[in-house]
């Protein structure tokens, strides 16, 4: 059995109508994970490895096993999607795609309430609470100055009709004391989201703080919930005439019509 790999998808604000439960999942019998063409799987103590399509692989994974199934997708997917090429350098190590099949599910309720759905309720659960201070240094990959050249480069594109829209995104490091499990509560502790989420699997930790819902499945219904804009808050509630000014804006009724148009286009 891999022993440690643990994912928990949390639901941090109580009263909104998007956190209503979360789960836990641990004790892995099996697990996915994929690098490029490049699939290690280990189910139940055979190990194997070989080359593929990823999704391909996923597929028939979740045909053999029909049950929970906790990670999350790479962006680099894409490119078993459609040909498409990177002159990025790689940043991590971490793979494209990791899964497991975990012994143990554990449902919490917004009161806190835990049910396990699959195995049973270990005797004692370690706290939440922030075990340490964390301090964090930050390390910019680019500088002020090269990041405003790059600004002003996408605009002027966007102006000339190149791009609908950029992600003009970078990287941060930074080196932490404590650990994974700490920096996540302390995200917590400053901002909590519907759609927390934290993963030590594969020798790496992911530590998740959304407001936005990206993707959701019931059924035969999938849907995605985006958020665009952007305003200063004022206080913990804004008046309704800042309401009303937003609903007023050609630029925020602009971004949320495009964001509509591309989710749209996905979805099809």
């Amino acid at each position: 059995r891999k022993e440690g790999d643990i994912v928990l998808l949390e639901s941090q604000m109580k009263g909104h109508p998007s956190s209503k439960k979360s789960y836990l999942a641990a004790h892995p019998k099996a697990w996915i994970k994929a690098s490029g063409d490049s699939i290690e799987i280990w189910n139940e103590g055979m190990h194997e490895m070989k080359k593929g399509n990823p999704w391909d692989a996923l597929s028939a994974f979740r045909k053999e096993h029909q049950d929970w199934l906790f990670g999350y997708f790479g962006y680099d997917l894409k490119n078993h999607i459609e040909d498409l090429k990177s002159e990025n350098n790689m940043l991590n190590s971490a793979p494209d795609l990791y899964f497991i099949v975990p012994e143990l599910v554990i449902e919490i309720d917004a009161d806190e309430q835990l049910r396990a759905i699959k195995g049973e309720l270990p005797e004692n659960l370690d706290s939440d609470t922030l075990r340490k201070d964390v301090f964090v240094k930050l390390k910019n990959r680019i500088s002020k100055t090269n990041y405003i050249e790059l600004v002003n480069k996408a605009k002027s594109d966007i102006y000339e009709g190149e791009y609908y829209e950029i992600n003009l995104s970078h990287p941060l490091q930074f080196d932490i004391e404590g650990d994974s499990w700490d920096l996540y509560q302390a995200m917590k502790k400053v901002g909590p989201v519907p759609f927390g989420g934290y993963a030590n699997i594969s020798d790496i930790a992911i530590c998740c703080s959304s407001p936005e819902r990206f993707l959701a499945r019931e059924g035969d219904r999938i849907w995605s919930q985006p958020i665009k804009g952007t305003a200063s808050r004022k206080g913990e509630a804004d008046s309704s005439k800042d309401i009303e000014k937003l609903k007023g804006s050609e630029k925020e009724r602009a971004e949320n019509l495009m964001i509509v148009d591309l989710v749209r286009n996905d979805l099809g």
